[in-house]
């Protein structure tokens, strides 16, 4: 698959996640799926999430924590390897405290055909930029 269908999908995966339809999401998933959040900074979540049920269990916590969250792609571009490289922007509002929640993360998308088989989840942005070869 080439850069514009990986962005497609990638598009395609976000826009769901926006429309708060979870099996939009995984429509663009591989049925095994790796979901790492080992280099991420979400609290209580440093494992690897590995199929469909796993990844909508990860979902529905973070929905319970900070509700419908939006996304905005900042940057996308394929890396030599064929990976995607990704810059999220992730906007909402707590449940419970009510407080505005502003971030950006690193998300490094493999693929296995036409499906994401596997996303890498950074919190720090650097990180995520050298995971990724593009320096810090």
């Amino acid at each position: 698959m080439d850069e514009r269908g990986k962005i497609s999908v990638f598009e395609r995966e976000i826009a769901a996640w926006n429309r708060s339809d979870l099996r939009g999401v995984i429509a663009e998933l591989d049925g095994d799926h790796e979901w790492d959040l080992t280099r991420s900074d979400i609290p209580g979540e440093k494992e690897v999430h590995r199929g469909h049920s796993a990844y909508l269990g990860f979902a529905q916590r973070w929905r319970e924590a900070l509700g419908s969250t939006q996304l905005e792609i900042v940057e996308v571009k394929e890396l030599p390897d064929g990976r995607l490289f990704t810059v999220l922007k992730h906007s909402g509002t707590g449940t419970h405290s009510g407080a505005e929640v502003g971030r950006e993360t690193v998300q490094i998308l493999s693929f296995r055909g036409d499906k994401v088989a596997r996303t890498e989840v950074y919190g720090d942005l650097s990180q995520g930029r050298a995971a990724a070869g593009l320096g810090r």
